[in-house]
């Protein structure tokens, strides 16, 4: 099983990304779902991953 928090932040996003893809594809079949895959995009790349440091917190 791989977790989000366990991968780089770009592999999460991308593994999350085409995880919702398939979701609208399967659950809107035979529909155009273009503009949801930019609406998925815009909300996948506008995620912020905090990781905890020694100094306080990284953005990613």
């Amino acid at each position: 099983m791989i977790y989000l928090e366990d991968l780089k932040p770009e592999a999460a996003r991308e593994l999350l990304r085409a995880a919702w893809r398939e979701a609208a594809r399967e659950r809107f079949s035979g529909l155009d779902i273009s503009e949801l895959d930019a609406e998925i995009d815009a909300v996948v790349d506008s995620l912020i991953l905090i990781t905890p440091t020694p100094d306080g917190a990284t953005l990613h």
